[in-house]
């Protein structure tokens, strides 16, 4: 990330104080030309009778020319000055104030060649417009050290060869008086340096928060109370569609133009909200009107402003435009009152096939099991009647578990929570599983406590135990072995563990197991099943306020776990034998 993004540069500040400098040189040349051009005209009334009139005239019009040229600077620069030539006009103003110092200086020495008396005069007069100079030259210390030096440095020069207590002492002073001028010109123009870059580093930074609210489609805006006089940022006329230049914003014209009358009541109360309670920020979204009619969201942020007695003076805050965000809520409302209609159509509709679907079955395995007892068939045929029983039986295993989650996912399934043994239904569960286990020579055991008891539905957590065990069987290898344990997680919760020593599952697969129809590749395999088990599992735990989760390695085997709160039920820490 790029450090100081929004810093002007050191080049950029010079440029823009330089052409400031040029800037503010202009704008004193036509204060300086009248103040040259009244103090000549004095001198020259004050002069007019002590030295020749020639000589004087001579000077006279040398100075006019030269002031009425700067004048004519002024004219030509304040057009044509810009960033790129703020260094010629800057060192042809210098040159020019030079020329005018020079001047000054020159009109005692110019006029009064032997007469010291006189020579002091004249540049303690001139030196009365070095304060006005230095006003005028504040911005560049450079013109004010070339109008100075010029002016001041014959005298200096002058009254040190004349010698003596009175000069050297006047010399010193004045020296003295140049050196002051000097340093305050230079404060004054790093003053004015420091304050053209803090000037130009707010404007930066302006023109950033406009970007930044017209990203945002944010803006700000003030309210003093007190006159009622609003403000507004560029980006909140962008908002509400008004121009600046023709829109004066005011609170009647926006309770009465902008707000949607619908919600003039609520903004008015978020208001009357804010002033009871300043400092504190209310919001409120609401509609407005744009100009063309339509409709539009923004949402309002605003809070009172005190002053040092606690008196409200101001009410200050954002404007955002969220008319985007409204609709994407609008239209997600919308899709998913589309996917609820959808999801529940799905679900009557399956709920409707329940007895269509299931009574041609029945009819299917009724029939497949006589043709298979049926002693005129051929043991050809009955292998074909066994084939189409144990294709129903899937099938209808597939009918049975679609339906139990349609029920689950529509919200008609009915679950009633009561204690349950948990001992007592896992080895009804074990039994019931064993004939499958023995056909795989797969060992099966029980760990845990005998007397937990759980509050769960009965008959879907015998459901949900049949399923976690019939996978780890069936997922298994031959000969493997498969363990259940009971453990207390914590004093509110059971876990049930059912632990296989199959393939595993691949940690990266993990969160797959419990997508409807997912089976992990396993379809490609002889392995039945539907990939529908682990996601009823999963729902009708959380229904009885538990949890389902797994953990596996490959190559080591699988652990599925649920958590059901605990029933008290007397002392549960007893062991209990393994099944077998």
């Amino acid at each position: 990330m790029q450090k100081n993004s929004h810093k002007i540069s050191g080049h950029d500040v010079d440029v823009v104080t330089r052409t400031e400098q040029v800037n503010q040189l202009l704008h004193g040349i036509p204060a300086t030309v009248v103040s040259c051009l009244l103090l000549a005209l004095i001198s020259t009334l004050v002069l007019w009778n002590s030295v020749p009139h020639s000589d004087l005239l001579i000077w006279v019009a040398v100075f006019v020319a030269i002031v009425l040229s700067y004048f004519w600077l002024w004219h030509i620069g304040k057009h044509a000055l810009t960033h790129n030539t703020s260094v010629f006009w800057r060192t042809l103003l210098r040159l020019a104030v030079l020329v005018i110092g020079i001047t000054w200086g020159m009109l005692p020495v110019f006029l009064f060649p032997n007469d010291l008396p006189h020579q002091l005069f004249l540049p303690f007069v001139a030196s009365g417009m070095t304060a006005a100079a230095i006003a005028a030259l504040a911005a560049d210390r450079v013109s004010a050290q070339l109008f100075l030096f010029p002016m001041l440095i014959p005298l200096i020069m002058r009254l040190f060869v004349e010698g003596g207590e009175i000069p050297l002492a006047m010399a010193a002073m004045i020296v003295l008086y140049l050196l002051y001028l000097l340093i305050v010109s230079y404060r004054n123009e790093q003053a004015f340096r420091d304050m053209q870059a803090l000037r130009e580093q707010v404007s930066l930074q302006n023109v950033e928060l406009r970007k930044t609210q017209r990203l945002a489609r944010l803006g700000s805006w003030k309210l003093d109370i007190k006159s009622g006089d609003l403000q507004w940022s560029d980006e909140v006329y962008s908002i509400y569609g008004r121009d600046p230049l023709s829109f004066t914003p005011e609170l009647s014209t926006y309770y009465k133009e902008l707000v949607h009358p619908a919600d003039l009541a609520d903004l008015q109360l978020a208001e009357q909200a804010a002033y009871r309670i300043p400092g504190q920020l209310h919001s409120i979204d609401h509609r407005i009107i744009m100009p063309n009619g339509d409709l539009s969201w923004v949402h309002v942020d605003g809070m009172a402003i005190t002053d040092s007695n606690g008196q409200q003076t101001h009410l200050v805050g954002t404007v955002q435009d969220i008319t985007e965000r409204k609709q994407n809520e609008v239209n997600l409302v919308s899709a998913r009152d589309a996917a609820d209609h959808a999801n529940n159509a799905k679900s009557e509709f399956l709920t409707s096939m329940n007895h269509e679907l299931r009574t041609p079955m029945n009819a299917i395995l009724g029939y497949s099991q006589l043709l298979k007892h049926e002693n005129t068939l051929s043991v050809k045929h009955k292998g074909y009647a066994q084939e189409i029983l144990n294709a129903g039986k899937h099938l209808l295993q597939l009918i049975n578990e679609v339906l139990d989650l349609s029920k689950v996912e529509s919200g008609s399934i009915k679950l009633s929570l009561e204690a349950v043994a948990v001992h007592d239904l896992v080895y009804e569960c074990l039994h019931m599983v064993k004939p499958l286990a023995d056909k795989r020579n797969i060992a099966i055991h029980q760990l845990g406590l005998q007397l937990a008891v759980v509050r769960a539905d009965r008959t879907r957590l015998k459901q949900v135990l049949l399923n976690l065990l019939s996978n780890a069987i069936k997922y298994n290898h031959e000969a493997g072995s498969v363990t259940l344990e009971l453990r207390m997680q914590d004093p509110q919760h059971l876990r049930i563990l059912v632990t296989d020593s199959g393939p595993g599952i691949p940690a990266n697969r993990l969160s797959e197991l419990f997508m409807p129809f997912n089976r992990l590749g396993a379809e490609n395999t002889n392995i039945e099943g539907t990939g529908i088990g682990l996601t009823i599992t999963r729902r009708m735990v959380e229904m009885m306020g538990g949890s389902v989760d797994v953990i596996s390695e490959v190559g080591i085997g699988s652990t599925f776990w649920i958590d059901l709160p605990i029933e008290p039920a007397g002392d549960n820490q007893q062991p209990v034998n393994e099944f077998s």
